[in-house]
């Protein structure tokens, strides 16, 4: 539901259009018998982040100037991925070959609020409860991930870690100066907490 949710709006010109189509969503879901909840106006208008609120459209230029301005495909795909989540790059350099779809077109990001770190969905338990959030990844940042993830499987030594940014670490910092040298401003940080597709909900209506 999330990632329909997020690919609904992600090219939203506006969080006013993003607020209607994602009531438009919830009348058609009402027709089938289904409600959806979604967070109040207001929120969504003034408050949460995410797709179609304050995330940055990534387009086929954006793909071009992070292809001409960074050579190395994970820092290239790091770009991508924070405009893509808004979240900072530091927290996605443990992110897991799992949380990228086969396809390259989702991210599913798991937060763990304690340690803020991104971490395993294996490794949540009721004690430390953990807030997961989908995002759908336009055509033009595939890829860029697609690259990232042979890179790091391929890169010997690496294999064995199972993460998709794991052959060459990065800091926020290294992101940032290379977005910078694309001319690419980053979004600010966020958390996934404050994203409004972790509070949508689907049950019979």
């Amino acid at each position: 539901m999330q990632l329909f949710l997020a690919w609904l709006v992600h090219d939203s010109p506006s969080r006013t259009h993003t607020l209607a189509r994602l009531r438009g969503a919830q009348a058609g879901f009402r027709l089938h018998g289904f409600k959806l909840d979604i967070p109040p106006s207001q929120w969504i208008l003034d408050v949460l982040s995410g797709p179609g609120l304050d995330a940055p459209l990534v387009t086929t230029q954006t793909g071009g100037r992070i292809r001409a301005g960074v050579a190395h495909p994970v820092i290239a795909a790091g770009i991508a991925t924070v405009l893509v989540t808004g979240v900072e790059p530091l927290a996605l350099a443990s992110m897991p070959w799992e949380a990228l779809s086969p396809q390259n077109d989702a991210l599913r990001l798991t937060w763990h609020p304690p340690h803020r770190t991104l971490i395993l969905a294996s490794q949540v338990t009721t004690r430390t409860p953990a807030t997961t959030a989908v995002f759908y990844v336009p055509a033009a940042a595939r890829p860029l991930l697609q690259a990232a993830r042979h890179f790091s499987r391929s890169a010997p030594g690496h294999r064995p870690a199972g993460r998709l940014f794991a052959a060459t670490p990065f800091s926020n910092e290294r992101i940032a100066a290379a977005a910078a040298n694309c001319k690419i401003l980053l979004p600010s940080r966020r958390s996934l907490q404050g994203m409004w597709q972790t509070r949508v909900y689907l049950h019979p209506g």
